[in-house]
């Protein structure tokens, strides 16, 4: 099994991969193709932290290589290509709207770790109680997600 803090950095590895789409395709719909070192520069980042970082802490160091490199070209260097060269807002819009999204996100995981920590899973023992287990977290999770949609619609 893996620890706690290799399936946080596995899920901000998922996270950041699945937004970087956004970005990336105002990038392509603006025609924004002249940015050809930010790859170059994710990779040799990504490589050469995974391989520092993953001798010294192991697996976890491998992946804070991934997230770092990620962070660095996805999160903050395309973004701000895009404002900049093709959206031509400023970039404190991007920052702000971003700050709200991480600080939701944050709001829905740590109300979700205390409303699914108190249902206790020791009395899954066969299919029908593990069936009905799941269908109670699935409430819980669409509850909360609908709580904090209601607050940011506000």
């Amino acid at each position: 099994m893996l620890s706690q803090t290799t399936l946080l950095l596995i899920v901000a590895i998922f996270y950041m991969t699945a937004m970087r789409g956004v970005v990336d395709a105002f990038l392509q719909a603006y025609g924004l193709f002249r940015d050809i070192w930010a790859p170059v520069v994710e990779a040799t980042l990504n490589i050469g932290l995974s391989f520092l970082l993953g001798y010294y802490m192991g697996l976890d160091g491998v992946l804070l290589g991934v997230i770092i490199s990620l962070l660095v070209i996805v999160m903050i260097w395309k973004p701000y290509f895009l404002f900049r060269q093709g959206l031509k807002m400023p970039v404190g819009i991007y920052v702000w709207l971003y700050a709200k999204h991480i600080f939701i996100l944050c709001a829905f995981g740590i109300a979700l770790y205390y409303v699914l920590g108190a249902i206790s899973v020791d009395t899954i023992s066969n299919w029908w109680s593990f069936m009905a287990n799941g269908i109670i977290r699935i409430t819980c999770v669409m509850v909360v997600l609908g709580i904090l949609g209601c607050m940011v619609e506000q």
